[in-house]
């Protein structure tokens, strides 16, 4: 398999990203949202600011996933492990 470029839009704003195979993107309430297979189940956060903020498991905490759905635009973009079970 091969990556995949995936083009999404932030407002007017065009953006491009490779997934790589075994991967998917969409967006959820304006935010690009990567699923991808790894190891183990994990959660990582890119917010506006610059930071980044892991979670161990496959969901978002109540703070987080109020921010998402309230559209604060705190949250940058979301990165989904989903673990693998071959």
């Amino acid at each position: 398999m091969e990556p995949a470029s995936w083009s999404y839009s932030m407002g007017e704003q065009a953006r491009f990203e490779e997934l790589e195979p075994g991967s998917m993107g969409f967006s959820l309430c304006g935010v690009p949202v990567v699923y991808r297979m790894a190891d183990s189940a994990a959660v990582k956060l890119k917010l506006n600011d610059g930071e980044e903020v892991a979670m161990d498991g496959a969901g978002l905490d109540t703070e987080w996933s109020q921010s998402l759905f309230r559209r604060e635009g705190r949250i940058e973009k979301i990165v989904v492990d989903v673990a693998n079970r071959r």
